[in-house]
């Protein structure tokens, strides 16, 4: 069957441009975790002297663009780069919160297209699941900042920019679900 997209009803249509806010964030934790991943590992790399000159790195990080895999690869800031267990769990949250919001999350919008009830059951585990992503991208993008500014991220950013982009992701709900 298709989705009744005309029909969705403005609980759902709200939902759905939750859903869409949160799969911004998504995608963007996992840019940021592409290039942080790349650039540790090609760092690596360099130093034991497995990549010399422009070529070979160019060569390097074409390969692992194209081997990335999301999940797999949190596994690598853990083996390869010391990564402490409560980092590694952020961004473990994070991978599932990214899954569910891109295989899950709209389900209750696939039962009914008047899925109110459906979607205020779904609702907590939704808030649950943007707020993980949230602090995974957080995290890996104060990594992302100090690569590429060479200095820590400004304090008044990395603590209030997991509420802040939870409460944009939920902001384009119903007032009514909250």
């Amino acid at each position: 069957m298709w989705l009744a997209f005309e029909s969705i009803d403005p609980i759902g249509i709200s939902y759905g441009n939750s859903i869409g806010r949160a799969l911004a964030l998504a995608q963007s934790f996992e840019h940021n975790c592409k290039y942080v991943l790349l650039i540790a590992n090609l760092g690596e790399e360099i130093e034991r002297g497995n990549i010399a000159g422009r070529s070979g790195i160019a060569s390097y990080s074409e390969s692992l663009e194209n081997w990335f895999k999301l999940g797999r690869d949190i596994h690598q800031f853990k083996d390869r780069h010391e990564i402490g267990a409560f980092e590694i769990e952020i961004l473990r949250k994070g991978v599932a919160a990214r899954n569910y919001l891109a295989h899950e999350a709209a389900y209750p919008m696939l039962i009914d297209s008047k899925s109110g009830a459906e979607i205020r059951k779904e609702l907590p585990n939704f808030i649950r699941q943007v707020s993980s992503l949230a602090e995974a991208e957080n995290l890996i993008a104060q990594w992302s900042f100090m690569i590429q500014e060479k200095t820590n991220p400004p304090s008044e950013i990395t603590t209030t920019f997991s509420q802040k982009v939870t409460s944009w992701v939920l902001a384009a709900l119903d007032k009514e679900m909250l």
